[in-house]
C-alpha cells in the first residue's frame, strides 16, 4: 500500500510535550500565525488503505477521484477548508531557481536547508522554549513553523523544508497574506498521478507497495472521508473547525457528497476576511448534504434501465405460463380459432356423432371460452401488478406511462378480452 510521509504521531508527541514548557508571550506568539490552530492537533492516524484506494481512481483529465460512479474534483479551496487555512491572497511558490536565502537557516543550520531537518528542528525548538524575550520567541515561533512544515505539510523524503519555502518564514508580519491552503495542495496535487499510476500498475501485476507519497497525505484521506458522509465516532460531535480536528477515527467511505459547504467558521478561508484566532469551535449542526433534493438525471436513467430489465424478465416468464396453458387448449389465439373452425366445418360432414351430440358441444365451448377469458384476465392482473410496483419505485409518471403503455398495446393485440 501507498504509505503517506505526514508524520502525525511524531508531531503529536513532540508538541504535546513541547507546550507544557512554552511561556506565554511564546504561546501566544504562536497562535497568531496562520497556522496557530495546529499547535494541539490530536493524534490523526493515517488510514493506509483509505489512500491507497483513493489513489487508485485518480482521473487525470477530469482532475477528480471517482466514488463509484460519482466524480468528485479534486478542489484546492476544499482542500482549504480540512486543514483551515486560507485559499486566498498571495500565491505560494514551491519552487524557485537559483539559491534561495534565509535568516533563519543561516543562523540555525549554517544556511543549509538540508540541515534543517526534523531532528535538528527539535534540537533548536527544545534550546529556545520557555524563554520570553522578543528575539527568542520570534526565533522559537520560526521553528515551530519550520517544524509543521517538515512533518505535516509539506514532509518530504528526508523531512527537510523545501527550499523554496525557506524565506516565507523570516517574515512573520506577512505569513497571513498568503494562500497556504492552496500551496499545500498544490503540493500534493502534483504528485498524485505519479502515485496512481503506480498503484494502478501494482493492482494489475499483483507486485510491487506503491511507494512513498510526499505532502500532507493525512489531509488527503480527511478529504476522502469528508465527501464520504460516514457516521463520526461516539465521542465526536458532528462538526468541528477546522474539519481536520474531527477526524481522529476516520471510518471507510459509504455515501459520497459530491461537494463541501463552507460553514460560517470557514467562511473567511475562502475571502480576505480577518482569520479567526479564537480556539476551535465546535458546532453541533449535521452538515447539510446536496444529494437530498431528489433524484439526478443519471439516477432515473439507472432506474428505467433496471425497470425495463425487470419488465422483459416478467413478459418472458408471462409468455412461458401462455404457451404451457395454449399447449393444453386453455388459451387459444384468433388465429388458431379461425383455423379450428374451418377445420369443424369440414369434420362436421364426417362426424355424425358430433352433430347429434350438437347441444352437448355448445355447452362446453361456451365453457372452455369462460376458461379462456378467466386465464386472460388473470395474466393481465400479473403484468399490472408489476408495472404498479414498478411505478411505485420509480416514482415518475412518464416512466410508468412508456412502460404501461406498450404493455396495454400488445396485450390487447395477443388476447381477445371481447366477451
Amino acid at each position: 500500500m501507498v504509505n503517506g510521509r505526514c508524520y502525525f504521531s511524531r508531531y503529536v508527541q513532540f508538541i504535546a510535550t513541547l507546550v507544557q514548557s512554552m511561556s506565554r508571550e511564546q504561546n501566544d506568539r504562536v497562535t497568531a500565525t496562520p497556522f496557530g490552530h495546529m499547535l494541539s492537533l490530536p493524534y490523526i492516524k493515517q488510514s493506509r488503505p483509505v489512500l491507497d484506494t483513493l489513489l487508485s481512481f485518480w482521473d487525470d483529465v477530469d482532475e477528480g477521484f471517482w466514488f463509484g460512479k460519482v466524480l468528485v474534483p479534486f478542489l484546492g479551496s476544499e482542500f482549504a477548508l480540512i486543514l483551515g487555512l486560507s485559499a486566498t491572497g498571495d500565491e505560494v511558490e514551491l519552487y524557485r531557481e537559483g539559491r534561495v536565502t534565509s535568516d533563519l537557516i543561516i543562523r540555525f543550520f549554517d544556511g543549509d536547508h538540508k540541515k534543517a531537518g526534523r531532528d535538528a528542528i527539535e534540537n533548536r525548538l527544545q534550546l529556545l522554549v520557555g524563554k520570553r524575550g522578543r528575539q527568542d520567541v520570534e526565533d522559537f515561533t520560526k521553528l515551530w513553523v519550520l517544524y509543521l512544515f517538515v512533518t505535516i505539510l509539506f514532509p518530504t523524503v528526508h523531512y527537510n523544508v523545501p527550499k523554496a519555502l525557506c524565506s516565507y518564514i523570516d517574515d512573520l508580519g506577512r505569513l497571513g497574506s498568503y494562500s497556504w491552503g492552496l500551496a499545500v495542495f498544490a503540493f500534493i496535487r502534483q504528485q498524485i498521478p505519479t502515485i496512481s499510476e503506480s498503484v494502478r500498475r501494482r493492482n494489475i501485476s499483483g507486485n510491487g507497495s506503491g511507494g512513498y507519497m510526499d505532502g500532507c497525505t493525512v489531509a488527503l484521506v480527511v478529504w476522502a472521508v469528508e465527501h464520504s458522509n460516514i457516521l463520526l465516532g461516539s465521542h465526536r460531535p458532528p462538526f468541528m473547525y477546522p474539519r481536520l480536528l474531527r477526524w481522529s477515527n476516520a471510518k471507510f467511505p459509504r455515501k459520497v457528497i459530491e461537494k463541501l459547504e463552507p460553514r460560517e467558521e470557514e467562511l473567511h478561508l475562502l475571502s480576505r476576511g480577518r482569520p479567526l484566532l479564537e480556539a476551535p469551535k465546535e458546532i453541533s449542526q449535521f452538515p447539510s448534504s446536496s444529494q437530498s433534493e431528489g433524484p439526478t438525471l443519471e439516477s432515473l436513467h439507472t432506474r428505467l434501465k433496471v425497470a425495463e430489465r425487470y419488465f422483459f424478465l416478467v413478459d418472458k416468464r408471462v409468455s412461458r405460463i401462455e404457451k404451457v396453458l395454449r399447449d393444453n387448449g386453455l388459451l387459444v389465439d384468433d388465429e388458431n380459432v379461425k383455423h379450428d373452425t374451418d377445420f369443424t366445418e369440414v369434420s362436421e360432414e364426417h362426424t355424425a356423432v358430433e352433430a347429434k351430440d350438437k347441444g352437448v358441444v355448445e355447452k362446453d365451448e361456451i365453457q372452455d371460452s369462460a376458461d379462456e377469458v378467466e386465464v386472460c384476465n388473470y395474466l393481465i392482473l400479473i403484468k399490472i401488478f408489476f408495472i404498479i410496483i414498478l411505478s411505485c419505485l420509480l416514482d415518475e409518471m412518464h416512466i410508468v406511462i412508456r412502460l404501461f403503455g406498450p404493455l396495454m398495446l400488445r396485450v390487447r393485440k395477443k388476447v381477445d378480452l371481447s366477451p
